[in-house]
């Protein structure tokens, strides 16, 4: 956050040298700003409405993505079922875990990800079992590839 102060400040810096010379008229520090805010208005609402006009042609809200899925960790992978799918991830797929504010991500490769979330399990042992037992299956299936 205090790089972005620093470019701002450096940018209203700039605006305050320049804009004089190039109207012959001195900085207007209320124009300057009403006009940029106006203009983060502008951009900000054209994309909120972009959005939420597409968000609902990505996935069904009873598709197979948004479906209430089971997820079992077993010896031979992590398996995923719902009532359209079943997925099985074997463990040489994942590279890593993570945990995030609401959600346990399952990285298989640097942009693909398996989301668990975090409010699927009854308490913070249990997540916590879950999650050492998936990085011990990771750690020893990356040990048999790598052999």
């Amino acid at each position: 956050m205090l790089g972005y102060t620093f470019v701002a400040g450096a940018a209203l810096a700039c605006a305050y040298l320049v804009f004089p010379a190039l109207t012959g008229r001195p900085f207007a520090l209320l124009e300057f700003f009403c006009g940029f805010v106006g203009g983060v208005a502008v951009v900000y609402a054209m994309s909120r409405r972009r959005y939420r006009r597409l968000a609902g042609r990505t996935v069904k809200a009873d598709g197979p993505e948004l479906a209430e899925h089971h997820v079992v960790v077993a010896d031979d992978g992590l398996r995923s079922t719902s009532r359209l799918v079943d997925h099985v991830y074997r463990w040489a797929a994942f590279e890593g875990v993570t945990v995030h504010d609401g959600v346990i991500v399952l990285w298989t490769e640097p942009g693909a990800r398996t989301l668990v979330p975090r409010s699927a399990f009854t308490d913070p042992a249990a997540e916590k079992a879950f999650v050492d037992a998936v990085r011990s299956h990771i750690a020893s299936a990356q040990e048999k590839v790598g052999t």
